[in-house]
């Protein structure tokens, strides 16, 4: 590693009495900053942060000892300003959670890959499931899981991200949403169609959040915050009071073998609306 010698140098010579000696410590690792590459460096970097935590409470008693010995009144003022902290710091921490809630959320994607939308099925049980690959091509194996025989179906061009409010930071992780699929209405006893025909007076568009249990086996699908968090952030762009989307679970499917939709792979489709 080529050791960053210009930052010590100022941090060495900020204050003329070099009193930030005190306050500073460096580590130097062989991988650079980039902690996840040897084991060894990360092993340590762990144990040199677990050595923070001590030395920031010694401060602390230093910094109040010191204000009692320098007078009355400004020991009991750092006193009491640690004892306010301690007291307030979970109404704080509750008004900072009740701001976020009441935040006119301004959504936006980040943590945006490209990749694949792989389809299998396990001829054992009939059951089907799907997963996001980033890999150039995607996966076509057989393999047995369990009692599980995997065995690719099909795969689409897709795209998997994250949703992020710009006001007050609040973050949506998307895990357990593989891809997302525009519905092309083709059967009117499935509950996705019908979900796109409650509101005849507004042209509307019906996106399938699409999960990784595909069959549904376990009962489990897309979380009621992914839900809202993207039918939020898909309906934040249009300015015709005449057009929506609705983004729904991929359980209200009537059928995954027979259900036609367009997978979306480009991020920015909705624009087209």
């Amino acid at each position: 590693m080529k050791r960053n010698f210009p930052i010590a140098f100022l941090l060495y010579h900020t204050v003329p009495a070099g009193t930030s000696k005190d306050r500073v410590k460096f580590a130097h690792y062989e991988c650079g900053y980039m902690m996840d590459v040897r084991k060894a460096d990360l092993i340590k970097a762990k144990g040199d942060l677990a050595g923070i935590y001590p030395l920031v409470a010694a401060a602390a008693v230093k910094k109040i000892l010191a204000a009692f010995f320098e007078g009355p009144s400004l020991f009991f003022g750092v006193a009491l300003r640690s004892f306010f902290w301690y007291i307030m710091r979970p109404e704080i921490l509750k008004m900072k959670t009740m701001a976020k809630a009441a935040c006119q959320h301004k959504w936006v994607m980040t943590n945006i890959r490209s990749g694949y939308l792989v389809i299998e099925g396990c001829f054992h049980c009939r059951n089907r499931i799907s997963f996001f690959s980033e890999e150039p091509v995607p996966p076509i194996d057989d393999y047995q899981e369990g009692e599980h025989f995997w065995s690719h179906l099909a795969d689409y061009q897709a795209s998997k991200f994250d949703i992020k409010c710009e006001r007050c930071g609040r973050e949506v992780p998307l895990k357990e949403v593989m891809a997302t699929m525009l519905c092309m209405r083709c059967n009117p006893e499935c509950g996705v169609y019908q979900a796109g025909s409650q509101d005849r007076d507004r042209k509307t568009w019906v996106y399938v959040a699409l999960c990784a249990n595909t069959s549904h086996a376990t009962g489990q699908c897309i979380t009621n915050e992914g839900l809202r968090a993207l039918n939020e952030y898909f309906n934040s762009g249009f300015q015709d009071p005449a057009k929506k989307i609705i983004v729904v679970p991929c359980d209200l499917r009537k059928s995954v073998d027979t259900c036609q939709g367009i997978v979306l792979a480009d991020v920015g489709l909705t624009e087209m609306y």
